[in-house]
């Protein structure tokens, strides 16, 4: 979290700068909060509207005051979460983002705590606070629909908690927004701001704030920092099976829409072959390629089998395929079907790499070596796993 934040630049004006960093537009009038969706209808907008933004009604002073008091409590006086960058009163926007940092409470202190050594760690939390918020109102707007970093943070969000949960999550950001439009003291805020923390949970709040705090840094953006993010091994290994697309497509997602049915997410159209080329180009040698993780083994029993899922489990955690050209290698003499024995020794050497890594980028780096080694090992005759690819005895 700390290598993170140090690629964050604190804003004096974070709700305005999350603002304009998800493509939030200027809201005036007077919406309805619509339960079926859910999503917040414009109901009459004009000049006699100016003054009335969405999402933003006055608060009172006693509103303010007590969020004054929450941030002296927190041992962090004055306006911690930098909510009245814009006017003395805690306006709509600042009260979502106040009732977020209340349902994110715990995962806020740790949060913190690991951010202490650097310069400006509270101006940094309310960054990344205001940020979240701004991402969350996004999806109450009508026709919902991400892009940019916006729909990047949500496929992410998807690969890491699984569609369901973001679903929820969603629905649990109306039902606080409809909340706190009613309150009226910081208590029915306060209760608010708890009720979504229920909804949330700590684990979801961790990787929130990850996700958020990746996506706002000042040099590479989230698709270039998602494979090296912690959990990123575990995420692509279930995000196709979830959702259908795979952590290695990251990068060609451009927009992501919620509909009562679910999300619907749009890929560039050549995304999923982009994230399938390897970084090798074919060979020149007429041998018989030979994939050194079967990917011809997804039924049969035969020789220890099935042996193709366990070796799509370990490809799945480095964001790779079977069918990347790091697990093809040219044998001379090439011979199968191959027996058990040489299932098993690919298998328990690529296992054995991949067991302890936590990203997708780790995964990768440890996983290519692996295959390297065995690719060099299988095209030299005489070696045991090349008389195994070749039935030489």
């Amino acid at each position: 979290m700390a290598m993170l934040a140090r690629d964050v630049r604190p804003s004096s004006h974070p709700l305005k700068a999350a603002r304009e960093r998800f493509g939030i537009p200027e809201r005036h009038g007077i919406y309805l909060y619509e339960g079926r969706g859910p999503r917040l209808i414009p109901q009459q907008t004009g000049p006699s509207f100016e003054s009335t933004r969405l999402l933003e009604a006055d608060s009172d002073d006693d509103l303010t005051r007590a969020y004054g008091r929450w941030c002296a409590r927190k041992s962090q006086p004055g306006d911690c979460l930098r909510l009245l960058a814009d006017g003395p009163l805690l306006a709509s926007d600042g009260k979502y983002s106040l009732a977020l940092a209340i349902a994110m409470d715990s995962v806020w202190e740790e949060t913190t705590e690991a951010l202490e050594d650097m310069a400006n760690p509270q101006a940094l939390m309310a960054t990344v606070s205001a940020s979240i918020t701004m991402y969350l109102v996004l999806w109450t707007l009508p026709e919902p629909v991400s892009k940019g970093v916006a729909a990047m943070m949500t496929a992410t969000l998807i690969a890491y908690l699984g569609v369901d949960t973001v679903w929820r999550l969603m629905e649990g950001w109306t039902a606080l927004v409809q909340a706190v439009d009613r309150a009226t003291t910081f208590e029915q805020l306060h209760s608010a701001g708890g009720a979504y923390g229920e909804v949330l949970g700590e684990n979801a709040a961790r990787v929130v704030v990850m996700l958020a705090t990746a996506a706002i840094g000042r040099t590479a953006g989230l698709a270039a920092k998602a494979p090296r993010l912690p959990g990123s091994a575990q995420a692509a290994l279930t995000v196709e099976a979830q959702a259908g697309y795979r952590y290695a497509a990251l990068p060609g997602v451009q927009s992501v829409a919620m509909t009562a049915e679910g999300f619907t997410i749009a890929l560039a159209p050549n995304a999923l072959a982009m994230a399938n080329q390897g970084m090798r180009g074919g060979s020149a040698d007429r041998s018989q390629n030979h994939h050194l993780a079967t990917d011809k083994n997804s039924i049969s029993t035969a020789r220890g089998g099935p042996w193709t899922p366990r070796f799509q489990r370990i490809f799945k955690k480095a964001g790779m395929e079977l069918k990347d050209p790091e697990n093809i290698v040219p044998i001379k003499g090439h011979k199968g079907p191959h027996p058990q024995e040489y299932h098993e020794m690919v298998f328990r050497r690529l296992n054995s790499a991949t067991a302890r890594c936590r990203s997708v980028d780790e995964c990768r780096k440890l996983l290519t070596q692996a295959l390297q080694q065995l690719a060099k090992e299988a095209a030299t005759a005489g070696s045991d796993i090349n008389k195994l690819l070749t039935g030489v005895q």
